[in-house]
């Protein structure tokens, strides 16, 4: 079987701008070249489709000013470590063989290197990506995929799996074909209850 399909495009606003800083701004600085350095780090874990979409944006928003920046991610629903780095618009990352051990602290960090960065731009679409392992349904429970078809782009379909390759939900669509989809991120824009806004919500 092929894997499924995401159910929804990500639609985040651009998570950084290019701005021009002549002083000293946040971070290390260094006089006369306005070369700064930013870096995050926190107990928990990141939505992996939110993470891509946000290191995409800032490549393409940033890369000609970023000297450096790289990172070790706890991903939500998976159990190996990601780790990235790159050098302007040269970006490498994924999962490694390293696995979280059994009682380690889940933990994100990163840090990036650049000149005239939006530093506090950084640092907040890096927070954005932010969740938690909790989810809102469970196996089995009925739900409304947003899959961009339909009156308001929602199908309705069943929870299959919870965590599937860094994805919250493995959503089967009760389309007549089953077929297969995922809820990338666990939020109303993508998956919502059973029934909401056509009246009462039922699981």
């Amino acid at each position: 079987m092929p894997p499924p399909q995401r159910a929804a495009p990500l639609r985040r606003a651009a998570a950084a701008r290019v701005a021009e800083h002549g002083g000293c701004y946040g971070g290390a600085w260094c006089p006369g070249r306005s070369v700064a350095s930013t870096s995050v780090k926190f107990e928990g874990f990141l939505n992996h489709n939110e993470l891509s979409q946000w290191i995409r944006e800032v490549i393409v928003t940033m890369g000609a000013n970023l000297f450096r920046y790289k990172g070790v991610l706890s991903i939500a629903g998976m159990k190996c470590k990601y780790v990235f780095q790159g050098v302007g618009m040269l970006f490498s990352g994924g999962f490694v063989d390293t696995e979280w051990a059994a009682g380690e602290t889940r933990e994100c960090r990163f840090v990036f290197i650049g000149k005239n960065l939006d530093l506090k731009a950084l640092e907040a679409g890096f927070l954005e990506c932010k969740c938690t392992e909790e989810l809102r349904f469970k196996v089995g429970d009925r739900v409304m995929a947003n899959i961009g078809k339909g009156e308001d782009g929602f199908v309705e379909g069943k929870i299959l799996k919870c965590w599937d390759d860094g994805n919250p939900y493995r959503i089967e669509l009760q389309d007549g074909e089953k077929t297969n989809v995922w809820g990338p991120v666990d939020k109303e824009d993508f998956v919502k209850a059973f029934g909401k806004g056509k009246g009462p919500a039922s699981n």
